[in-house]
């Protein structure tokens, strides 16, 4: 076991467990967090700028994730049967968590969402399966891409295509800040906790 994953694992699941009591209780910290937030994409509204996060968030959709995920998934297979089962059960274990989770907690969204999208709001399933998804993307692209400059190629498309989401998903008020916060926590503990048992190196 790698315990080094294993910690950094521990750190942020403890942290996802803290801000969900957090969210649950109401507290007034979680509360400040996202009305200043909701605020400042209230001031930044305007009509293409809704058009275009409108396009972003129904095209990078749980759903579109998905389905490119278990192409990633049938390439991987042929190169390494073991890691794509590994990431295959990230993937969808992890995202069937969130579904569960959304669930428990019941947390309901935003009452000013542009665009409407229904079902609970903690954590967000867009966020977590586009997380999910360019770890997939970047396991894959490291293992044929020798290349330094090839890989940080895609390490910034992964983070523009991320933040797009998250930007999206906060300005449609379809998510809280502290609902985005809890997807990129629960995603990035799944993943340290995979690396935990399977070694780094295999996963890159």
């Amino acid at each position: 076991m790698n315990k080094k994953s294993f910690f950094q694992c521990v750190i942020l699941l403890v942290s996802f467990l803290v801000l969900t009591l957090a969210v649950k209780s109401q507290s007034d910290m979680i509360s400040y967090l996202d009305n200043i937030t909701s605020a400042f994409f209230q001031s930044i509204r305007n009509p293409d700028l809704t058009n275009l996060m409108t396009i972003i968030s129904t095209v990078v959709s749980p759903l579109t994730t998905s389905l490119i995920a278990l192409v990633i998934l049938g390439y991987q297979y042929f190169l390494n049967q073991r890691i794509a089962v590994w990431l295959f059960m990230l993937f969808f274990g992890t995202n069937a968590l969130a579904l569960l989770l959304k669930d428990i907690i019941a947390r309901h969204r935003p009452m000013n969402q542009l665009v409407f999208d229904s079902g609970y709001s903690f954590p967000s399933g867009h966020t977590i399966s586009t997380f999910l998804l360019m770890i997939l993307v970047l396991v894959v692209a490291r293992q044929r891409l020798r290349r330094v400059l090839s890989q940080v190629v895609f390490v910034i498309f992964a983070l523009v295509i991320l933040a797009s989401v998250i930007f999206s998903r906060l300005y449609l008020e379809n998510h809280f800040l502290t609902d985005i916060l809890g997807s990129l926590l629960l995603g990035a503990s799944s993943y340290y906790g995979l690396s935990a048992i399977v070694s780094l190196k295999e996963l890159q």
